[in-house]
């Protein structure tokens, strides 16, 4: 992969062209097809496709992830980490709460839903996207109907959000702070 200007880019995010380099092969290999590096008023971010392909060979939908937020995200999580965020960015937004199971997001990361192993995994993330400031969690109690009870019962509904950069930066430095 061929980037414009790296040691331009290595210097605005203030690390050495080969640590780019070797985080953005990191990238590669997790199946992410980087289709630009943007330098906004938010700073430099890297544009994903991350979404279903159309017929033309394109994708519907990218993502958009801040320099700062892709380097701890690459640095310190997992790849069903990673995927999982990608899948929230792509399915929420910083605004809006969206709903989805456990066993949703296991299967759209391809892990198996049957397994409380995998279901332990998409817990453990989402906690820890949500103590780094990734994402907000909110959990709503609902009644639904239970074919064996014959019965509503109580379940917890989990949504989503994205944390803006500006929420993010102030969470990282919270926890900084603790250190």
């Amino acid at each position: 992969m061929e980037l414009k200007n790296i040691e331009e880019l290595a210097k605005e995010l203030g690390i050495g062209k080969r640590t780019l380099q070797r985080n953005i092969k990191k990238l590669i290999s997790l199946d992410y097809n980087i289709l630009e590096v943007k330098n906004t008023d938010m700073g430099i971010v890297y544009k994903f496709n991350y979404g279903e392909q159309t017929p033309s060979g394109g994708y519907k939908k990218y993502v958009t992830i801040h320099h700062k937020m892709l380097r701890v995200l690459a640095n310190v999580f997992s790849s069903n980490a990673i995927k999982i965020y990608c899948l929230l960015n792509y399915m929420t937004d910083e605004i809006n709460f969206k709903t989805m199971s456990n066993k949703w997001l296991a299967e759209q990361i391809g892990l198996s839903a049957d397994s409380k192993n995998n279901l332990d995994v998409i817990t453990d993330v989402v906690t820890q996207l949500e103590l780094c400031g990734f994402i907000e969690t909110q959990k709503t109690k609902v009644f639904k109907w239970d074919e064996k009870k014959k019965r509503e019962v109580p379940q917890i509904d989990k949504s989503y959000r994205l944390r803006t950069y500006k929420e993010w930066e102030v969470i990282q430095k919270q926890i900084k702070k603790k250190k």
